[in-house]
């Protein structure tokens, strides 16, 4: 009961458990994208499981420096921490994003199109609908964490978002525009173009303002 007071009034509290979350998500996704690779032989899905795990990655490393910054005593000294792995992150999520990048590229040029056997179709849309509400809802009222970890971690929600949601619509529009070729063209560059330049402006802007804000710490903070 007092966990559930806490995770009610404490918007921080919420964000470190989302945190948690995330990473759980995340790497839950790239493990079922990865058996899918293999049940179906498809260098798609393993690339895709590929992308997840990496992603998962640069979540573990933000919960990593999530922790350490929590050990440390002085104030100055936690946010500078978090400012530090935020950085990171964003370069971590340079990288990511050119991943993204070379494989919305194949897909375009090779006119390669997604196809979900089954069900798998109906479990990517759910979980597109299910990370990109979430990832709106907390990027929104992310500034109320006070916490460049946790807030960031909601950039990363919605990177993640991004991607599931331009697969899905390639799996979509495949479907859909089966015998029109300059429809999926016109839709993935459309989407893909979006979806990359998005994540990279993102992860532009988490390191130039993670690096400002260190520079802006560091001169404020007296000398010992």
């Amino acid at each position: 009961e007092p966990i559930a007071m806490l995770f009610i009034s404490d918007f921080r509290f919420r964000g470190e458990v989302s945190l948690y979350q995330g990473l759980l998500v995340s790497t839950l996704f790239a493990v079922f994208k990865g058996i899918a690779a293999l049940f179906y032989l498809s260098a798609w899905f393993a690339a895709v499981a590929f992308y997840y795990l990496f992603f998962g990655l640069t979540r573990l490393f933000l919960v990593r420096n999530y922790r350490k910054a929590e050990r440390l005593e002085d104030k100055d000294d936690r946010l500078l921490r978090e400012l530090h792995g935020c950085r990171q992150c964003g370069c971590l999520m340079l990288a990511v994003n050119l991943g993204m990048t070379l494989m919305a590229v194949q897909l375009i040029r090779e006119e390669h199109t997604v196809a979900y056997p089954g069900s798998i179709i109906y479990i990517t849309a759910a979980y597109t609908i299910y990370i990109l509400t979430l990832s709106i809802m907390n990027v929104v009222r992310s500034k109320r964490l006070n916490s460049p970890i946790l807030s960031v971690s909601k950039a990363l929600n919605l990177a993640g978002a991004l991607m599931s949601l331009f697969t899905l619509q390639n799996a979509l529009t495949s479907l859909i525009g089966r015998e029109d070729s300059n429809f999926r063209l016109i839709m993935n560059l459309a989407v893909g173009t979006s979806v990359c330049a998005s994540v990279f402006a993102m992860a532009v802007y988490i390191i130039a303002h993670s690096t400002v804000s260190m520079k802006k710490l560091e001169r404020e903070t007296p000398c010992t």
